[in-house]
């Protein structure tokens, strides 16, 4: 794995950065979704690190996030750490990823957004908790 990948508040040659499980395959459907984790340039990599240490051990199934290449073309504030569910309707799942990151430390109230919404272009959220 390149440093950049474990860097994304430095790295420059793409937009964002991804890791899906080994163990499982993971494509974005109109039905998958994801627990937006927000985070300055100064705690995105620890952030970012903590996530990838959960795709690795089996606890998440896949995860992006923007870089700074992707916060400067966007003109964004923070980086966004994309943490992936199957399938938004299954409350059960959705919740239990969002209890994998409440173990890692992810306290904070997070958003959950649909992929078909991000895909339409609506802002509109599915949970905050």
């Amino acid at each position: 794995m390149p440093d950049s990948f474990l860097f994304p508040s430095t790295a420059l040659d793409a937009t964002w950065l991804g890791l899906t499980s080994p163990r499982q395959a993971f494509t974005s459907t109109d039905a998958s979704g994801k627990w937006l984790i927000f985070r300055p340039s100064a705690m995105v990599d620890q952030a970012w690190i903590q996530v990838l240490a959960l795709i690795s051990t089996g606890g998440l199934i896949c995860a992006k996030v923007s870089t700074r290449r992707g916060i400067v073309l966007g003109g964004y504030a923070d980086h966004v750490i994309c943490v992936y569910t199957r399938d938004w309707r299954d409350t059960e799942d959705v919740m239990k990823v969002r209890g994998v990151l409440r173990v890692a430390g992810f306290v904070e109230v997070l958003r959950y957004k649909r992929d078909l919404d991000t895909r339409l272009g609506i802002e509109r959220f599915v949970y905050e908790v």
